[in-house]
Parts: C-alpha cells; structure tokens; sequence
C-alpha cells in the first residue's frame, strides 16, 4: 500500500479475509490467512498486523523508498514478471532505456500525484529523457510470455501478456539512480496491479 492509501489497512486485510472465504479465481480456490506483515524501518524490519485472528490497531505511517546505492556500470536490469509497454500503440518486445526511463517515470509521478498530495512534483523532465538518449542498451534480450486471467466485470478471459528478461546498461547511470530504485519496488508499465512489471536490479560481473 502506497502513500495515503496505508490509512485504510485495516479495510485491506478485512477484503483479503473475505476474499480467503470466496476463494480466488473463477473457480473459487479457497485460502487461508495465516499471518501478514508490514515492512518498517527504511524497508529492513517486518512487523506483524495480522496474526490470524486479530489485527494490529495503531495507524500505520508510509516508509519512504529505502535509500538507493550507486549503480554501476555496466547494469543489468532483470525483468521477473511480464512487462507491458505499448510504444505507437502496439506492445513492445524490445525497449529502448528513453522509452524505459518515461515508463519509470510514469509511475512515480502517477503514484505520487494520487498517493503523497503533500509531496513536490517536478513535471519537467524532458532533459532527463534526452539524457537517457546517451545511454546504451548494451544487450537485450526478452521473449514474450503469455498470461491469461478471467476477468469477472467483464464475463471473460483477458490475455496479458508481455516481456520477460533482461536489459543491460553502460554509462553515468547516477541521474537516474533514485528512480531505478523505486521501479524496483513499485514496478513498471500496465499491469502492475496484478503484479506485473517486476524489476530486479543486478550488477554485472
């Protein structure tokens, strides 16, 4: 949970209880709850608010992005669950890290615009983009994998599909080093609400 919605965690863990009840999917799979917990302190500790029969009262305070290391170069970043990128109005299979830079930069500010309304935003960044133009897709290699979903609103199955495997990159990658950092946790593209768009950042050795 994101920002201002952390307020309403006490309704989210209520939704998954019943959720656990109905059972997941159009066939009902039944699950159960056994425990859930919060990640604090600048995302190193966990802290229960579920214990499988009672919830945690206090409020919860949103933690910030814990603090980005340097990345160095050359990087690779690894994509673990399918991304969804249209580019002219068609889904990607290959990116370019302009195109990848507006999709991080996409969801930050998204996010930031609905989630953290206290928080400065910064609409300028088409220097950033033509800076990215400077930076090299040294290697890439991705291969499309399907994924299929039932869509209850809708009464039908719903395909989506996208990217899985890596890029890598060479250069000063410093400018972009906070918001590679919080693709990594937030994630990237359509579909992240369901868990795509997962970003893990490796370094090259």
């Amino acid at each position: 949970m994101i920002g201002t919605a952390c307020a309403w965690y006490r309704e989210a863990i209520i939704a998954i209880l019943k959720m656990a009840q109905a059972g997941l999917s159009v066939r009902r799979h039944p699950f159960s709850v056994q425990a859930m917990h919060m990640l604090t302190s600048g995302g190193k500790e966990w802290q229960i608010v579920y214990d499988g029969s009672s919830m945690r009262s206090e409020p919860i305070e949103p933690i910030p992005v814990p603090p980005a290391q340097s990345l160095l170069s050359p990087l690779r970043l690894e994509f673990v669950s399918p991304l969804r990128v249209k580019i002219n109005g068609k889904y990607a299979g290959r990116i370019t890290f302009r195109q990848l830079t507006f999709q991080m930069l996409r969801r930050v500010l998204e996010l930031a615009y609905f989630y953290a309304p206290d928080q400065p935003l910064d609409w300028e960044f088409n220097h950033l983009l033509q800076t990215a133009d400077t930076i090299p897709v040294v290697d890439q290699h991705f291969q499309w994998a399907d994924w299929e979903r039932h869509s209850n609103r809708q009464e039908t199955d719903m395909q989506l599909g996208g990217m899985l495997g890596h890029l890598t990159l060479e250069g000063d990658l410093e400018p972009w080093r906070e918001l590679i950092n919080a693709a990594h946790w937030l994630h990237i593209g359509k579909g992240t609400a369901f868990g795509l768009g997962r970003v893990e950042i490796r370094e090259c050795l």
